[in-house]
């Protein structure tokens, strides 16, 4: 987890929304570090998601669930109004990564 938030954050550093309609592998990669940020932050046990409390573990959790799902509409779409999620992995890889 803490690998791919670290490269979460690598590849968005000096990147805005533009980047990713522009950048498809970029936008993928990125995709994928949540995928596997938000499947392993699922599988903590309640206990040790308590022993963090400044990571927001539900919303990493349903990020990842937003984009694998097929009805998603959040994922690599230009344009998305549904949510902004490169702002939200943003705001939330920093808080994994420190």
């Amino acid at each position: 987890m803490l690998e791919a938030s670290r490269d979460a954050v690598s590849f968005t550093q000096n990147k805005d929304r533009g980047s990713l309609d522009a950048d498809k592998m970029l936008c993928l990669s990125i995709v994928r570090c949540i995928e596997i940020i938000g499947e392993a932050a699922s599988r903590l046990s309640p206990e040790c998601q308590t022993e963090f409390p400044q990571i927001p573990w539900k919303n990493i959790i349903n990020m990842r669930n937003r984009l694998i799902h097929p009805n998603s509409t959040s994922k690599c779409n230009e344009g998305s109004s549904y949510f902004d999620w490169f702002s939200e992995a943003q705001a939330f890889s920093g808080s994994v990564v420190d």
